[in-house]
C-alpha cells in the first residue's frame, strides 16, 4: 500500500472522528436503557419479555388488548380469524415462548435469534396444544397458527427436524399421516391430511408495523408518554438487529458503509495496522520507559526470594504477547532510585506495580489489563504515580 493510500485512509478515519464528534455535540447517541441491561439478541429475557408485557391484556400498562390487536394484525391474522375479546397470553407455557388463546383458537410463537432450534420442537408444541384445553380440537387445522419469529431464518434448521411428521409447503404444515414418537417420548397422532397455518415473521419487518400502530394509538391517549418511550426503545433494539449500525459509528461499521473497493483498501489497512500494533506498542513503551527510567540506572531485583527477570525489550515483548507459559513472561521488573528512596517497577501476569520497595505489593491501579489498554493513558498513569511518590517525599 502506497503512502498516498495511507494518507487517504487516514483522512477518512479523521473525517469519521470529526463527524462522530459533531453528532455527539448535537446530542445524538446510541444509548438504550434496554440494551444497557440486556444484549440485543437475548430472545427470552429481552424480546419475548417485552412483547409479552405489551400484548398481555392483563399487563400493568392497563390498556387492555389494544397492543395484542395490533400484534396479531402485524402477523397477517385478522380479527375475523382470531377473536381477541377474551384472549389470554402466556409466556413459556410448556416451553412455548409465547402463546395466545381465546379458548377456541391458539397462536403459538417461537422466538428465534441466536438460540439453536431444538429437536422436534414445533411438533412437540403442536402435540401439547392438540392434547390441551386451550383449543377447540374439533378442527385443529383451522384453529392453530404456528408463528416462527426470526430475523434471518425462514424456518427451523432441518437437521433438528422441528416439524417432525409434517411437510412445510408455502405457509402450511401438512401432516404426513404417520404416528410419530417425539424426542420427549410423547406420541403425535393427528387426523389424516391435517393442515396447520404457518407464519414466518421477521423481527425487523412485521414488528415495526406493530410498534408503529401501537405508538400511533398511544399519541391520543393521556399519560401514555412512558409507553411511547418503551416502544421507542424497543424499536431501537430492532434497528440494531437489522443493520447492526450505530449513529456514532465505529471504524468497522464505517468501513461496511463504504463501496467495495474502499472497503477492501480499509480492510488491508486495518489488517496491516493490527499486525504492526504489537511492535508499535513495544517500541513506544520502551522509548517512554527509557525516558522515565534510564536503563543504566535500573537494578535487578529479588522480592520474597523471587528473582525478577531483567527488564529488557525482549522480556517486555514476551510479556505483551503472553509468549509461552505464565512463568516465562511474568515477574519482570527493576529497582529504581528516586529522591533517595528505592522504588520497584514490575509486571506480573495480570497486575503491575510501581511504588516504594518497602511497601511493594501487586496492584491493579496502574496496569490493569495493560494489553488491552490505551498505552498513552498507561504512560500518563505511570507518570502520575511517580509524581505521587515524589510528593510523598
Amino acid at each position: 500500500m502506497t503512502n498516498e493510500h495511507y494518507n487517504n485512509l487516514l483522512k477518512k478515519f479523521k473525517n469519521l472522528k470529526i463527524e462522530n464528534r459533531k453528532k455527539k455535540d448535537l446530542g445524538l447517541h446510541d444509548y438504550s436503557l434496554i440494551n444497557s441491561l440486556l444484549k440485543k439478541n437475548r430472545e427470552v429475557e429481552l424480546h419475548s419479555n417485552f412483547i409479552y408485557s405489551m400484548i398481555n391484556p392483563n399487563s400493568k400498562h392497563y390498556k387492555g388488548n389494544i397492543f395484542l390487536k395490533y400484534f396479531i394484525e402485524s402477523m397477517g391474522i385478522t380479527e375475523n380469524e382470531f377473536d381477541i375479546t377474551n384472549a389470554l397470553v402466556y409466556k413459556e407455557k410448556a416451553k412455548i415462548d409465547l402463546m395466545i388463546t381465546n379458548g377456541k383458537k391458539v397462536i403459538i410463537i417461537e422466538n428465534k435469534l441466536d438460540a439453536p432450534d431444538q429437536k422436534h420442537q414445533i411438533s412437540r408444541y403442536i402435540r401439547y396444544i392438540n392434547d390441551s384445553k386451550y383449543i377447540d380440537n374439533s378442527d385443529i387445522s383451522n384453529n392453530l397458527y404456528v408463528v416462527y419469529l426470526s430475523q434471518t431464518k425462514k424456518a427451523p434448521n432441518k437437521s433438528q427436524n422441528s416439524f417432525y411428521g409434517f411437510e412445510l409447503v408455502d405457509n402450511t404444515l401438512i401432516w404426513q399421516n404417520k404416528v410419530k414418537k417425539l424426542s420427549d417420548d410423547t406420541t403425535l397422532d393427528l387426523e389424516t391430511d391435517l393442515k396447520i397455518n404457518y407464519r414466518r415473521i421477521k423481527h425487523s419487518d412485521e414488528l415495526y408495523k406493530w410498534i408503529a400502530e401501537s405508538r400511533r394509538w398511544l399519541i391520543n391517549e393521556q399519560n401514555s408518554q412512558s409507553l411511547v418511550y418503551a416502544f421507542d426503545e424497543y424499536e431501537e433494539i430492532l434497528n440494531r438487529l437489522k443493520s447492526n449500525r450505530r449513529k456514532i459509528m465505529a471504524l468497522d461499521e464505517y468501513t461496511l458503509s463504504l463501496e467495495d473497493k474502499e472497503q477492501k483498501e480499509m480492510y488491508e489497512f486495518m489488517r496491516e495496522s493490527q499486525s504492526k500494533l504489537l511492535n508499535y506498542t513495544l517500541e513506544k513503551l520502551w522509548i517512554e520507559f527509557e525516558k522515565l527510567f534510564p536503563e543504566n540506572e535500573r537494578e535487578n531485583i529479588t522480592i520474597n526470594d523471587q528473582k525478577f527477570k531483567k527488564f529488557s525489550k525482549s522480556n517486555l515483548k514476551n510479556w505483551l504477547n503472553k509468549d509461552g507459559n505464565s512463568n516465562s513472561y511474568r515477574d519482570i521488573g527493576f529497582r529504581y532510585r528516586l529522591d533517595n528512596n528505592n522504588y520497584i517497577f514490575a509486571l506480573g501476569v495480570q497486575h503491575g506495580a510501581f511504588g516504594q520497595e518497602k511497601t511493594f505489593v501487586w496492584k491493579k491501579n496502574i496496569i490493569e489489563n495493560i494489553r488491552n489498554k490505551n498505552i498513552f493513558d498507561l504512560i500518563n498513569e505511570i507518570k502520575e504515580e511517580i509524581t505521587k511518590c515524589q510528593d510523598l517525599n
